[in-house]
């Protein structure tokens, strides 16, 4: 008998030294950019009032950490490139069983996009940008569901339940941030750096379209699921220098959205954004700049909608002052200290809000700053916290500069960049 229970023993002891290994390696060779973007999801200790879901548009279009900063909204950017209705469907159901929302927001950018992409419920030949979100989530029935419905014509689709079957041959691919993950502090939101001038030519009339997508019949069952679970439901069209199509995409919403049982707000006709100056380099997404006015804009409409909680005073969210302080000093570390006039750019662009005081001192015998647009744009925004002074003979540690910049925190004034610019 003793000997049996030996083996028993021996045998369990593999068996879990078996299993711990195999999890080890797993979670060794396991991409790692859901990890990096969804921690702060699943670690958080406060609740999540707003979840924020959509494509790309969303992703870049809505800083979390902001919306918490100007109106003590608790929230969490689900929103990731080419993520489709069917997906966020899929998504929310697990979602809401590590957070209670009061209310989901979901653009609708992407509903007829996919049309001659495979199957139409996803972005065909982007599945690594799929799983950032679904390799997140825990094994489920959700998931398992989401696998077999959205990549229903993938060939591989079970690598959205196993993870491991993707991974397991990332041997070589491995480097220092596999072992050393560094974590976002955007809750979600990712900041695009670059511009670009984009002419944004507004219909002078709409024209209703036939909305027939295969996403299009996820709305439905996403409206369902939310009015089930007591959360109120907001669809948008966020701003950005939308074509004619998809202007009457999100004029049609209006309509179309009424018979079910959610609220719309198509945020193109309100002129929220200067394209000018908002516009990332792709002319499709929005720098900084415009999400930051995006995200404002889209907070005042929630606060003056819906009733939210302002945990800004709240002992139990106390730590979201300190997260936020992590947030700021990510923004700092993203300013470019080269003498190029699209570093120049950048750094402006950057410090725009409410996070960073700009001194700017210009030196009165360079005239070609005059005739620069788009940094006299910049410059003289009257929403700006921009201080121009012009200086005869401008110097920074013993050099002649056109321009000298400098940037400090607004909550203790600490200096983040001082540097100078030639012309």
């Amino acid at each position: 008998m003793k000997k049996i229970l030996k083996k028993i023993a021996a045998i369990t002891i593999f068996l879990c030294l078996l299993g711990l290994s195999f999890y080890k390696v797993d979670d060794l060779l396991e991409e790692k950019k859901a990890r990096q973007q969804y921690k702060a999801f699943y670690e958080s200790d406060t609740n999540f009032d707003v979840i924020f879901m959509g494509t790309s548009h969303t992703y870049h279009s809505v800083f979390t950490q902001e919306l918490w900063k100007e109106y003590g909204i608790s929230s969490f950017n689900w929103g990731y490139s080419h993520c489709t209705l069917a997906e966020d469907y899929y998504l929310l159901q697990d979602i809401v069983k590590f957070t209670d929302p009061k209310l989901v927001v979901i653009d609708l950018y992407g509903l007829m996009e996919y049309e001659n992409q495979g199957n139409k419920k996803y972005k065909a030949g982007k599945i690594e940008q799929q799983h950032v979100q679904f390799d997140s989530l825990p094994l489920s029935k959700s998931k398992i569901q989401a696998a077999y419905d959205v990549f229903d014509d993938y060939e591989n689709n079970y690598d959205f339940i196993f993870n491991f079957a993707l991974y397991h041959n990332r041997w070589t691919e491995l480097s220092e941030e596999d072992f050393n993950v560094t974590y976002s502090v955007a809750k979600g939101s990712g900041i695009l750096y670059g511009h670009n001038n984009a002419n944004y030519i507004k219909n002078k009339t709409y024209t209703e379209i036939d909305i027939n997508s295969v996403c299009s019949d996820y709305i439905p069952k996403i409206a369902d699921f939310c009015n089930k679970k007591n959360i109120e439901l907001l669809f948008t069209y966020l701003p950005f220098p939308a074509e004619s199509m998809q202007q009457n995409i999100a004029y049609t919403l209006n309509n179309y959205l009424s018979q079910y049982d959610c609220s719309y707000v198509n945020m193109l006709d309100e002129n929220i954004l200067d394209t000018a100056t908002d516009i990332y380099k792709d002319k499709s997404h929005l720098n900084y700049m415009g999400a930051y006015k995006t995200t404002l804009w889209l907070g005042k409409y929630i606060q003056d909608k819906y009733a939210l909680n302002d945990y800004s005073d709240s002992e139990e969210y106390s730590s979201w002052h300190e997260e936020y302080e992590k947030y700021v000093d990510y923004k700092a570390g993203r300013f470019k200290f080269r003498s190029k006039r699209a570093n120049l750019i950048h750094n402006l662009i950057l410090s725009y809000g409410s996070d960073f005081d700009v001194e700017v001192k210009i030196d009165t015998q360079c005239k070609k700053i005059d005739s620069d647009k788009l940094l006299n744009r910049l410059l003289f925004n009257p929403d700006s916290n921009i201080s121009v002074e012009n200086v005869d003979g401008l110097s920074y540690k013993d050099k002649n500069y056109d321009i000298v910049l400098i940037i400090k925190k607004s909550a203790n004034g600490e200096e983040v960049l001082h540097t100078g610019y030639t012309y």
